[in-house]
């Protein structure tokens, strides 16, 4: 288990069907692999560098639904 903290930002969803959601952006083209925690789903935008942010926000436009 991790003991050290790495500064970071996250964008978070809630819901009644964040499980839904988490598997719909596990199969993106490109996929989206976040963390359910305290009834949230969690996706940590650590490794997302700035020049990614549209590319990141165009995958997330392919969803289903």
């Amino acid at each position: 288990m991790p003991i050290d903290l790495i500064p970071s930002r996250a964008v978070t969803f809630a819901g009644p069907e964040i499980d839904g959601l988490a598997a719909t952006f596990r199969h993106l083209p490109k996929p989206v692999i976040g963390r359910i925690a305290h009834g949230r789903l969690w996706l940590d935008c650590r490794c997302l560098e700035a020049d990614q942010h549209e590319a990141f926000r165009a995958n997330l436009n392919q969803r289903e639904g």
